[in-house]
């Protein structure tokens, strides 16, 4: 190569490299003394005010160029989200995120490395007439409102957003519904994964796991707090406010319990949640169900289960202050067995097949169908199947079943506190009644078919 070409292109490099040089020098000053905290953070917080009827503070942003080259990283150290009234939205601790700033110049698609969330806590709250407080996104002003329509009609999408990588460290949620006096809260809870959003469509691939989940009613916890890990695809319409699920899938930690989901969850402008999800949970030993079951309702301690559960359920319907989803369950339990601590005999075999429908806009149209129930132990055995309607209002019970019961054997099975019996019952027997009528003792009333043999009895009930 001749010694003039050799020195030009040493002097094109040099140029180059000069100028690449000068620009990442320029950008460093001004990120890191233009760009001051001092001077950013006021200026962001009052544009992100302009768009919410709520207040929002930051502790400061800081923008970081040199240790991240060629990534561009922005940092908020601290924020706070509150209502007009002072109630708490949302907290954080730091907020971090880290981006190529050249491939955003230049492209409509905004590639973002990594977002990060550390300590954030959401709080989300029903209020007795239904209204949520994160009703807070101001109504667009007429030039946003002409310039959305201009975008449109010339055929223009919005930018592209794409995050690789988000991570939320520690967060918690709490939600209560003042209505229903139903509250849902999680602690310790992280999220992995991937995020893509266009033109108000937001598709996210997540993972969770929550350290501790609860969820009571009236004050009274519904299950025992349990630790899970999810897996999530699902689609956000954030015009529409609705959430389209592809598919949940849920495992309860140090519990062989399984859920699935799929469907859609739609908020409206008024609060309310129409839902449409789809539902199965299934465990292999029903013992890690009776574990989540509250002691008030169950003392689990002193059983021992085994056996496969399956549910499946369905959500239909709209949430609000007046108005729940339509339930419907579809329960099987196959070969289960169960013995109380302390009792000579275990409950050999337990089976049953049930669905319902519960339906609290029309009480009279709930219904329980119980196809079967199976019972056996060494002493006693009990078939059952049956149909309660109107189980909302005034449960009108009609079933029929057979069975033979010893009943020493039934109390060396079960604990039956203060009764002493003795003796055999075989029956075979239909039953039509209101439970209206069993509790008010008009027993005249009670529908009771078919035939009974007792044989030495002795019922001593020992109680008030």
């Amino acid at each position: 190569m001749p010694v003039r070409l050799k020195k030009v292109l040493r002097g094109f490099l040099i140029l180059i490299l000069s100028i690449v040089l000068l620009v990442t020098l320029a950008v460093g000053i001004a990120i890191n003394f233009i760009f001051t905290p001092e001077k950013l953070t006021p200026q962001a917080t009052e544009i992100a005010n302009e768009y919410i009827d709520a207040k929002l503070e930051m502790g400061g942003i800081e923008l970081t160029f040199f240790s991240t080259f060629p990534d561009l990283e922005v940092e908020i150290n601290y924020g706070l989200l509150v209502t007009n009234m002072g109630d708490s939205l949302l907290a954080f601790e730091k907020l971090g995120i880290l981006m190529d700033p050249v491939a955003i110049l230049s492209d409509k698609i905004i590639h973002i490395d990594s977002v990060s969330i550390t300590n954030p806590i959401i709080y989300t709250e029903l209020d007795t007439l239904g209204n949520i407080n994160w009703n807070i996104v101001k109504e667009q002003t007429s030039k946003v409102q002409s310039d959305a329509v201009k975008i449109k009609e010339d055929g223009v999408n919005e930018d592209t957003y794409i995050v690789d990588n988000i991570e939320i460290q520690n967060a918690e949620i709490k939600f209560l519904d003042q209505a229903n006096s139903f509250y849902a809260g999680v602690q310790n809870m992280d999220i992995l994964g991937e995020i893509y959003y266009t033109n108000d469509q937001l598709d996210c691939n997540l993972d969770l796991k929550v350290d501790t989940m609860s969820l009571t009613l009236n004050d009274e916890p519904i299950i025992n707090p349990l630790s899970l890990k999810l897996h999530s695809r699902s689609n956000i319409d954030l015009a529409e406010y609705q959430i389209l699920i592809d598919t949940i899938n849920l495992k309860v930690i140090d519990h062989e319990i399984e859920v699935e989901s799929k469907g859609s969850i739609k908020i409206d402008s008024a609060g309310a949640i129409a839902i449409d999800l789809n539902n199965r949970i299934f465990t292999s030993n029903i013992r890690e169900a009776l574990d989540l079951i509250p002691i008030r309702y169950v003392n689990v301690e002193k059983i021992d289960g085994r056996g496969e559960v399956n549910l499946v359920s369905s959500l239909k319907g709209v949430y609000s202050q007046s108005q729940f989803p339509v339930v419907e369950l579809d329960l099987e339990i196959t070969n289960g067995q169960a013995a109380y601590k302390g009792f000579d005999k275990e409950l050999e075999l337990f089976e049953t097949k049930l669905t319902s429908r519960i339906d609290y806009l029309n009480k009279r149209s709930s219904v329980v169908n119980l196809k079967s129930l199976n019972v056996k132990s060494d002493g006693f055995s009990v078939n059952l199947k049956g149909i309660g309607s109107q189980i909302l209002t005034n449960p009108h019970l009609v079933f029929s079943g057979n069975g033979r019961i010893k009943f020493e054997d039934l109390l060396k099975t079960f604990p039956i506190d203060d009764l002493k019996a003795k003796g055999r019952l075989d029956f075979n027997v239909s039953s039509d009644f209101y439970l209206e009528d069993l509790v008010n003792y008009h027993y005249e009333k009670i529908g009771l078919n078919g035939n009974a043999s007792l044989k030495s009895i002795d019922l001593n009930y020992l109680g008030d």
